[in-house]
């Protein structure tokens, strides 16, 4: 009883000194993208880092841009490093675009209602396997990918159950990126639980080129509650043109 007491005190500690020091747990996800040449521009190789908590999430994209979702506060701040600046959208505002994502995997909304139609199944196992980045994967692809979009012609999904990752962290950061505070989208989160893994690598084929985002790895680390906060000194804009 009383080595469980001193284990007790222990983590109550540890979480003490950090909560008091300003220091937040999060977990940090690395990602690379690949975009072939399109419309006479060169293709690129650009590598991202991803900050998660429960209520917070922020971007780096390596170019000098930063996305931060603050769910307890409502707001995405979209950050330019390069001037120093950065613009503020309230929820419905990137939620709205990142409903596109949704739509990327067949998902629709009534028109009347504004209610959100899921697909059922939302996502095929094709029965294909392959390794990924030294991860042995698994095919997953929309069920019901919109056969007249002339954008996007078809998203497929390898997942692996070896990351150390599982469905739930991807689950968590769609739910920030889409600004949902009340599970707005709750049988979509429930259909992608069926993954039983994390997608290693995301390939999404547009305008006749493949876009690929792979996952390198992942760390627990601890940063500074004002990671998710623009810089001090920082201008704010008005309006919005900045990367998504």
């Amino acid at each position: 009883m009383n080595n469980l007491k001193i284990k007790i005190f222990i983590i109550l500690l540890i979480t003490g000194q950090s909560i008091l020091s300003g220091q937040i747990p999060c977990t940090l996800i690395k990602e690379k993208t690949l975009t072939p040449p399109v419309f006479g521009m060169s293709g690129k190789l650009e590598f991202s880092k991803t900050w998660i908590t429960d209520k917070m999430l922020r971007r780096d994209d390596g170019k000098g841009n930063t996305k931060i979702v603050r769910i307890d506060k409502g707001v995405m701040w979209v950050i330019n490093h390069n001037d120093s600046t950065y613009t503020e959208l309230q929820r419905e505002e990137f939620q709205g675009l990142a409903i596109l994502g949704l739509m990327m995997f067949g998902v629709t909304f009534d028109t009347t209602t504004g209610e959100v139609i899921v697909p059922k199944p939302l996502l095929k196992k094709t029965g294909r396997k392959r390794v990924v980045n030294g991860y042995n994967c698994e095919e997953y692809v929309p069920a019901s990918l919109d056969k007249n979009n002339n954008f996007i012609k078809s998203i497929t999904m390898w997942v692996s159950k070896d990351t150390g990752l599982d469905q739930s962290i991807y689950i968590n950061i769609l739910k920030k990126m889409l600004g949902d505070v009340n599970n707005e989208y709750g049988d979509f989160y429930a259909q992608l639980q069926s993954m039983g893994g994390y997608p290693v690598r995301v390939e999404t084929k547009m305008l006749g080129k493949a876009i690929t985002q792979d996952f390198t790895g992942y760390e627990k680390v601890t940063v500074k509650n004002t990671f998710f906060d623009p810089p001090k000194g920082y201008k704010k804009k008005e309006g919005f043109f900045g990367p998504m």
